[in-house]
């Protein structure tokens, strides 16, 4: 039996063309974009359901616009952090959406996962925060990963 190596050849590399490519794919960098994307802006108001499992009395908000992010609590307390310059990044056809944001008063940078369970229904998972004052700026795990649910105050 006779091998033709020319052949052989031609179709090795295409092969090995084809695992860089199939492999390089699924590690591209995350690109973060400036803003905050349209899908998740509005205020948003926490589920009366969850303030069982938070302690709290009244309930909790998330005002989000392109370039400020706002929360506390709804109600009497003063208790109201604005955060700037968002950023996001989003996979596409995902309906997550990552972002962080630095808070004006302590400059430390928030990190959540926002996932839009329906057109007026988000969850907001706290997952970390990087700041100055903690460990020379390293990336801190939250204590407090739990997944609050909101609802879309028109």
């Amino acid at each position: 039996m006779r091998v033709n190596w020319k052949k052989m050849m031609i179709v090795m590399s295409f092969v090995l063309i084809g695992l860089m490519g199939f492999t390089t794919t699924g590690q591209a960098k995350t690109t973060w974009h400036k803003g905050t994307p349209r899908a998740i802006r509005g205020t948003w108001i926490e589920n009366t359901k969850d303030l069982h499992r938070t302690g709290r009395q009244s309930g909790y908000y998330y005002r989000i616009t392109s370039q400020i992010v706002k929360d506390g609590d709804i109600g009497t307390s003063a208790l109201h952090y604005k955060e700037v310059k968002p950023a996001y990044y989003h996979k596409k056809g995902s309906k997550t959406y990552y972002m962080k944001s630095t808070e004006t008063q302590f400059n430390i940078v928030y990190y959540r996962r926002y996932t839009k369970i329906s057109k007026n229904k988000l969850a907001i998972y706290w997952y970390g925060y990087r700041s100055q004052d903690y460990e020379h700026g390293a990336f801190a795990k939250s204590e407090n990963q739990i997944v609050e649910h909101f609802h879309f105050k028109a």
